[in-house]
């Protein structure tokens, strides 16, 4: 099976990814749209987390493919919370609201804000040293 192209990861990724910025919003907003908030917060998680196991790294150099696996562990935060998000709304005791699932949602946020400035850093770094970094 052909790889697809990182230009359609990315404009997946994006929609994925917009896609769960508006269902965490709603809340919010006191927008009620359930259970397909549910399903397409999961279902955008999901995806993202396809899309950045699909993706290749951007280097060789220990310190991206570091940074390469990070951003995957924020996908894996965004399908935790997609998770705990329909585990306490179908499974839990009646009437309990919890919101473990921001905590995951907010750390997956952190983790991909944090490696894309880095991952850029390191790349522009290594165009202008013209050294690929360490390799392991």
């Amino acid at each position: 099976m052909k790889r697809p192209s990182q230009s359609t990861i990315n404009a997946v990724m994006a929609v994925a990814m917009t896609v769960m910025m508006v269902v965490a919003f709603l809340p919010l907003i006191f927008v009620k749209w359930e259970p397909w908030q549910y399903i397409f917060f999961a279902l955008a998680a999901l995806t993202t987390l396809a899309c950045r196991l699909a993706e290749r790294p951007a280097g060789d150099s220990l310190t991206l493919r570091r940074l390469d696996r990070l951003s995957k562990a924020s996908a894996f935060c965004y399908v935790l919370a997609a998770g705990f998000m329909i585990y306490y709304r179908y499974f839990a005791a009646f009437g309990y609201a919890n919101y473990n699932w921001i905590a995951f949602l907010m750390a997956g946020a952190l983790i991909q804000i944090y490696t894309s400035f880095r991952i850029d850093h390191e790349l522009r770094k290594q165009e202008r040293t013209g050294k690929p970094g360490k390799k392991r």
